[in-house]
């Protein structure tokens, strides 16, 4: 689809072709209609990630504010396309250096995916290195290492030590 598009132009380096399927997303979501907003919501998430790569993290925030907006309303406060939209919104904080938002972003996804995909699950590892990031730039290194070591913990148990995931945890 055109919203899957964004992401892969964006992924290629392609930013002015990931803005036009974009909008030729836009578009075919107006024509076919789209009452919950789930469809405008994942292709703002696709979107927001494009101006992040770029740089662009006020354009990603007002992306990720929108689509979670949108998955709040049509699918309620506790799924996971919420927790998503938060974990984004994180990571912009993160990069603008608003560590103690981006905790509290990071945190929300992770009581989510806790929830709702298990305390073991990848998605809770990664929730939990932003986490971490986010303490170590607050200037608490010792939770900020208890976050990276059941990140890590979560990895090698997941994929196994060899993975390459557990390299970079």
């Amino acid at each position: 689809s055109a919203t899957t598009l964004i992401y892969f132009d964006d992924r290629q380096g392609r930013f002015d072709e990931a803005l036009l399927w974009a909008e030729h997303a836009a578009v075919a979501i107006a024509k076919a209609g789209d009452p919950l907003g789930l469809d405008e919501g994942q292709r703002l998430i696709n979107l927001g990630t494009a101006h992040l790569d770029r740089g662009d993290s006020e354009q990603a925030k007002a992306c990720y504010e929108r689509a979670l907006e949108l998955f709040r309303e049509g699918l309620g406060p506790s799924n996971l396309n919420v927790a998503n939209a938060l974990g984004n919104l994180g990571n912009v904080y993160i990069k603008e250096g608003d560590y103690q938002q981006a905790l509290a972003q990071q945190e929300q996804a992770l009581a989510i995916r806790r929830a709702t995909l298990g305390p073991d699950h990848p998605d809770v590892a990664a929730t939990l290195t932003s986490i971490g990031i986010a303490h170590l730039s607050l200037g608490n290194p010792e939770q900020g290492k208890r976050m990276f070591e059941q990140a890590l913990a979560i990895v090698e148990s997941a994929f196994g030590p060899g993975h390459p995931d557990v390299a970079a945890n």
